[in-house]
């Protein structure tokens, strides 16, 4: 990915995370799941390997996390073993 897309991404994500934060109400909780491993569990053709590896979920999360920190919102992550 290049710079200026990067930049792109990175203002984006910032966007989804601020909306996603300004729209809790009062009382509500995050909880988010620990994402490690996740590209050797998901299943998916070799011609898809580039767009797979391009998501950007753990820099959405990271944006999420550190807006709740800056508003003192209550949020946790769980391991996926202890969900099911």
């Amino acid at each position: 990915m290049s710079g200026r897309e990067r930049k792109y991404v990175n203002t984006v994500l910032d966007q989804v995370g601020r909306a996603f934060v300004n729209n809790l109400k009062e009382g509500d909780i995050i909880v988010m799941e620990k994402l490690i491993g996740i590209r050797s569990r998901a299943k998916h053709r070799r011609s898809l390997n580039e767009s797979f590896h391009s998501w950007v979920f753990r820099r959405l999360q990271f944006f999420i996390e550190y807006k709740t920190l800056e508003k003192r919102l209550p949020w946790f992550m769980l391991n996926r073993k202890t969900l099911s």
